[in-house]
């Protein structure tokens, strides 16, 4: 089994901040994979199903951000998940608007979901798919740029990200992250 771990805010007035680009995605590869709804549990919502011949979990932690580790390490103990089965979605302000990053390990940066993620599982080893959704503008406010929605200029490129970023880890999940990183990342 694989798990592909979301990361965002709950809650409809989060949907379309920057920050939630991740949820996007996922909400995205679950309804073209046509997975199923497994309802609230491990502190996150989750679907379940195939991606090829792949059983795969996509969660959406409901923690809020700076939480997702607990919702993340519960999830992967309970179904012991080894960590190059995971794969986490979020976003980056450090890389340019629709730019992907896939790296097989590393550390969070500056963003606090992954620092939850990383400090829950207890190493750094975790595959991650970052989103551009920078640059982070002069002189700006982290958290107010993050807790932003993007423009109305920024949107329209929004569902080619998720086609790329979806595209990107229906590849892992099917293959593996050697042939996703192969695959245009």
């Amino acid at each position: 089994m694989k798990l592909i771990c979301c990361l965002g805010n709950p809650g409809p007035e989060h949907q379309y901040q920057r920050h939630n680009i991740g949820f996007r995605i996922g909400l995205a590869l679950v309804k073209e994979h046509k997975l199923e709804k497994l309802g609230p549990k491990f502190k996150s919502i989750l679907y379940k199903g195939l991606i090829g011949t792949e059983q795969v979990l996509v969660q959406f932690p409901t923690t809020y951000m700076n939480l997702s580790g607990e919702a993340f390490q519960t999830l992967q103990a309970f179904y012991k998940i080894n960590s190059e089965d995971t794969v986490i979605v979020y976003d980056d302000f450090d890389i340019p608007l629709g730019s992907t990053r896939l790296k097989p390990a590393g550390s969070a940066g500056t963003h606090n979901g992954m620092k939850s993620v990383i400090q829950c599982a207890g190493h750094q080893v975790i595959p991650r798919l970052r989103i551009g959704i920078g640059p982070l503008p002069e002189h700006a406010s982290i958290s107010a740029f993050v807790l932003s929605d993007f423009t109305p200029e920024e949107e329209e490129a929004i569902p080619q990200i998720i086609k790329k970023a979806s595209n990107i880890l229906s590849i892992w999940a099917k293959e593996n992250i050697q042939k996703a990183l192969n695959s245009g990342n």
